[in-house]
Formats: C-alpha cells, structure tokens, sequence
C-alpha cells in the first residue's frame, strides 16, 4: 500500500513539470499544490471577476442579441431576447441565417431586434450584446450596406436607441437562442411570447456572475 501511495505521488510529482493553465481560487489551488509538492508548476494566478446582469430603466425595453455558429462560415443562428424593467421576459426570438459568417449573424440579431421593437409596439430600446465591435459599428452608423435599408425603415420608427456592450457570462440567455437558431432551416424564425420551456436559465439582477 505504501509502494503505492509512492508510486502515485511520484506521477504526481513529475506531472506536475507539464501541466499549465489558471488559478481561479488562489489559496484553495495552492493548498492542492503545496499537499503534491507541486511547487514548480508554471501556472499563472488569474482570479474569477464578478459581473452583474441590469436591467433597462422605466419606459425602456432591453433587447439582449447573438449570433451563433457551429464553424466560420457554416450554419449560422441569431436569438434576441426582449426584456421589461422588472426584467420579466417579453418574448424571444430564434432564428437561421444559413451559410454565413458569426459576423453577419450577429449584424442581422441587431437589425431584426429593431424590426421586432416595432411589431412589440416599443419606443424606446436598449440592444445589448457581448460583441463590442458589433455595438461600436452600429452606434456610429456603421450599418452594413445589405442592411442598411432595413435598419433606416425600422429606427425611423424608433424615439430613442440606446446600444451597450456586455461580458458574455451575462449574456447567456441570447447566446442559447442563437445556438439553437443554428440548426434551423435557412431563412426560418421562431417567435415566443414569453420565456419558452427550452430556455432554461436567464441572467437575474442582483445576482453576481463570474468571469476570467
């Protein structure tokens, strides 16, 4: 038995030579460290950030898109998420773009979010989504040209757009809506009032979320 223990803890030794990666609890990872004598290992110390889900201000409805896809280019999927000032779930959208990039799904989530605003009778919107460059190009105008008519047409109709950009961990529910769009037929679009039974978890306010 002892032969053994030796045996293990001398794997362990050496294998610890090739391991690499992160630390997220600092002291619990270099207790498990120290009881292996795992002291060279070259791991670098990178603690979990917190981040928390808001929700829009009275009188706004908040929008959160992505895009998805299962390679780039392939099948791609967008989802939108429309929620209230007391972030209950007004509805959800899901749907397919075909053959494309993650890029222009995501440019097509922002653009059908407007067009969606109006059929929801909204006048004031925030559209949040964890692509910073995606909420930079649209808030300077940067439409792209194959949508560009579309998006003139709809925020015409719109009092006020407000764009913001957020972590993906409390981006999730957009996410999952955009990964099950992608294995839709090309063109299709599903529309829930409400939170529909598939989606399983929503970002809460007050609720703290981790990131690296």
């Amino acid at each position: 038995m002892e032969c053994f223990k030796r045996r293990i803890l001398q794997l362990v030794f050496y294998g610890s030579y090739r391991m690499n990666g992160t630390k997220w609890k600092s002291e619990y990872d270099s207790n498990i460290r120290n009881f292996f004598k795992m002291e060279n290992t070259k791991i670098k110390d990178q603690p979990l950030k917190e981040c928390q889900w808001k929700i829009p201000g009275i009188r706004y409805t908040l929008f959160c898109c992505d895009g998805a896809a299962n390679g780039n280019p392939s099948a791609e999927g967008y989802g939108v998420i429309a929620r209230n000032h007391q972030s209950q779930v007004i509805g959800t959208i899901s749907g397919s773009v075909g053959l494309a990039t993650s890029f222009i799904a995501k440019d097509v989530s922002v653009v059908f979010t407007t067009e969606w605003a109006i059929k929801l009778q909204c006048s004031k919107i925030i559209i949040r989504s964890s692509d910073k460059t995606v909420m930079k190009a649209f808030r300077n105008g940067m439409v792209p040209w194959y949508l560009r008519a579309r998006w003139l047409t709809s925020t015409s109709r719109l009092s006020d757009i407000q764009f913001e950009d957020c972590h993906k961990e409390i981006s999730f529910s957009a996410e999952s809506l955009a990964r099950y769009g992608t294995g839709l037929p090309q063109g299709t679009t599903i529309i829930h009032n409400g939170r529909p039974s598939s989606l399983v978890q929503v970002e809460m306010p007050h609720t703290t979320y981790y990131r690296i």
